[in-house]
């Protein structure tokens, strides 16, 4: 109970402190009936933009089930009555503060916009809108290419059409179309960005330009808001949209016309983010950024896009630094990749009865003659989005379930990562302790056996030794497999970052230690207070002294990093040593609720010690162990040293 009074007190005295006298909100507030019709009003007036109702009302209120102690019971009314009646008694603390708090909400003085809410991009002007609570400016959906759709599915990014008049800005739009948990949702090639800057008059601010998650396959821009994190840093935030699943990437023959060979690449996604970055370079002066300090970041998928901009020549000169969280390197082979998507594209060509049978369709849609290249590209051109989408189920860390990235020799060379020819630029790398946990908990051998038994002790241990050996396999991957990879060929430094918080029992309840623990994306809760994510539903893991300085840490860093290329700054608690070959230098971050700490460390992780520690377990049965060993730990991007060593089929299509 104490743990949710704070976070309701914190939440309003964030809000109370950011809100000023304004008198035509304050009057609407006034005459609310109920406590969503005050979040509403806030919302409308620009104090919660950017959010979703409920996502406030859960994240100040718990879902607002003690909301009632507010308000009279008869006319539903805030009433100073009903905080101090007997059902109200252990909330009324609490109640005490938070109702001087709301007070103070209609006491304040207005903030007003400083930097123009109005700016011409190239194509005409947009408007923003001003997030109050952070106080920051915010344009959602600026098109930085036209919608890839109709005759431009599977082509290049073209220029966005020209704005007549004034476009409006102020709201966040649809993600890209995706399938999730059986649903299709989204808009087909939406090309777009998010633009947050903070309300200041300062100009030539650092950039960070941000590619979200989800596998090339599900994800939105607003997976990260910029809000806080340019409150605090001062820096400009711009996030991405790009096309996904195999309306991003699709290396058919029948799509190559041999008239353009990035457009041949199949890889539509990466000539997305490239054509992101040459807006930002137009562009972002116009919002107070500076186009010569520009840092690239990414989580998962779009940590990927990170490493697929340092190899790509056609993205030189449009970033200056580097981060990636949560993603190793992998890149696929395109004629692997090819037959098998000519694979699953032949089901849909057998059902439409344009080929007799799906084996005739794979050799059709692989064809290199003019004639069936025409006609597949017809067809495939005429396919609904929602059945191309929906082509290639969620992969999970498996590039033979869904290749992307191929090496095309134009937007990704072969060997691009082995040669000096790519972006020198410092970087950053973060993994986390327990980077596959979430991934064992969605797998269908775990997941059938949690659903029937909950509380099966076998269930529980074979989960944690998945969980134990993937995160060390996938963490390692990310990071110093990342930097072993590039520092021979880089002439700038390489910085490793690794997030514990959450992986201990104190404070954190062992079921979700061992389920997420320091999860894959723990990271994205310190930079934003908007953020969202399932694991963190129902719980105020992030919202503690310990995780708030974690946060001023981590920010802090990150802000050093974007402006000198070295995380380190004067409030850095520890030095923060380059990456070498002979010392794996990484920084840890962690803590509990009372206490954040960082600490430099030397990561003494091998394969062979891995392998032995493996082979010597037994809190397993031997049944789970082998199918552990072959099955559940194989085929995945990070698993070739592990398939090799014992003996699993490499994976077809990965290259790294």
């Amino acid at each position: 109970m104490e743990q949710k009074k704070k976070r309701e007190i914190y939440f309003f005295d964030r809000l109370a402190k950011a809100l000023h006298e304004d008198k035509e909100a304050l009057d609407a507030i006034a005459e609310y009936h109920n406590i969503a019709d005050i979040f509403k009003i806030l919302q409308a007036y620009g104090y919660l933009a950017g959010m979703a109702l409920g996502g406030y009302l859960k994240l100040a209120l718990k879902a607002g089930d003690d909301l009632k102690y507010f308000l009279d019971p008869e006319t539903g009314k805030f009433s100073e009555d009903a905080v101090f009646d007997e059902e109200g008694e252990e909330f009324r603390t609490a109640f005490d503060v938070r109702h001087d708090l709301i007070l103070r909400l209609i006491g304040k003085t207005r903030n007003h916009p400083v930097f123009p809410m109005l700016v011409t991009v190239e194509n005409g002007k947009i408007r923003g809108t001003m997030e109050r609570l952070h106080n920051v400016i915010n344009w959602y959906g600026i098109p930085y290419a036209a919608d890839a759709v109709g005759p431009l599915r599977w082509k290049k990014p073209q220029p966005p059409p020209a704005i007549e008049r004034v476009m409006n800005c102020t709201r966040p739009g649809e993600p890209n179309l995706q399938t999730f948990a059986g649903k299709v949702f989204g808009r087909e090639g939406k090309l777009t960005l998010n633009v947050c800057r903070p309300n200041t008059e300062e100009k030539n601010l650092p950039v960070i330009v941000y590619f979200h998650s989800g596998n090339y396959q599900i994800g939105q821009a607003e997976e990260w808001l910029g809000n806080k994190f340019c409150e605090t840093i001062q820096a400009v935030h711009v996030s991405v949209e790009y096309r996904m699943g195999a309306l991003g990437f699709n290396p058919l023959p029948a799509l190559q016309s041999g008239e353009d060979a990035a457009e041949d690449s199949g890889n539509f996604a990466l000539l997305d983010s490239i054509a992101a970055l040459q807006w930002v370079q137009r562009n972002i002066g116009a919002f107070g950024g500076d186009a010569g300090n520009v840092t690239l970041s990414g989580f998962s998928a779009g940590g990927g896009i990170v490493y697929m901009m340092i190899a790509s020549p056609l993205a030189r000169g449009l970033f200056h630094k580097a981060i990636s969280f949560s993603v190793g390197l992998a890149v696929s082979d395109r004629k692997a990749a090819q037959k098998i998507y000519a694979e699953r594209f032949a089901r849909l060509a057998a059902e439409d009865c344009v080929r007799y049978s799906e084996e005739e369709a794979v050799d059709w849609l692989l064809s290199e003659k003019e004639s069936d290249k025409k006609s597949a590209r017809e067809w495939l051109r005429s396919l609904s989005p929602t059945r191309v989408i929906n082509l290639f189920p969620i992969a999970s860390v498996r590039m033979e379930s869904f290749p992307v990235c191929f090496c095309d020799g134009t937007v990704l060379p072969e060997g691009a990562f082995d040669s000096p020819d790519i972006s020198h630029v410092p970087i950053m790398l973060f993994h986390s302790i327990d980077e596959f946990s979430a991934f064992v908990s969605v797998d269908p051998w775990i997941k059938k056996r949690l659903r029937a038994e909950p509380q099966d002790p076998e269930v529980a241990a074979d989960q944690a030794l998945c969980s134990r050996y993937g995160s060390l396999l996938y963490g390692n991957f990310n990071s110093h497999q990342v930097a072993a990879r590039l520092y021979p060929n880089l002439d700038k430094a390489i910085f490793v970052g690794k997030f514990n918080y959450g992986h201990s029992v104190k404070n954190f309840s062992e079921e979700f230690v061992r389920r997420y623990g320091a999860v894959h994306g723990v990271f994205l809760p310190f930079l934003s207070d908007q953020y969202k994510m399932p694991w963190k539903r129902g719980n105020d893991f992030f919202e503690h002294v310990g995780a708030e300085y974690l946060s001023a840490q981590f920010l802090g860093c990150i802000g050093s990093f974007m402006t000198s290329g070295d995380p380190n700054y004067a409030g850095s608690e520890v030095e923060w040593l380059p990456w070498q070959p002979g010392a794996r230098n990484e920084a840890v971050f962690d803590g509990d609720w009372e206490r954040g700490q960082v600490s430099a460390v030397v990561n003494d992780f091998t394969y062979d010690k891995l392998f032995a520690a493996f082979d010597a377990e037994e809190s397993v049965t031997p049944e789970s162990k082998e199918k552990i060993r072959h099955e559940i730990l194989s085929h995945r991007w990070f698993s070739r040293e592990w398939d090799a060593h014992y003996g699993n089929p490499a994976d077809p299509v990965l290259m790294r």
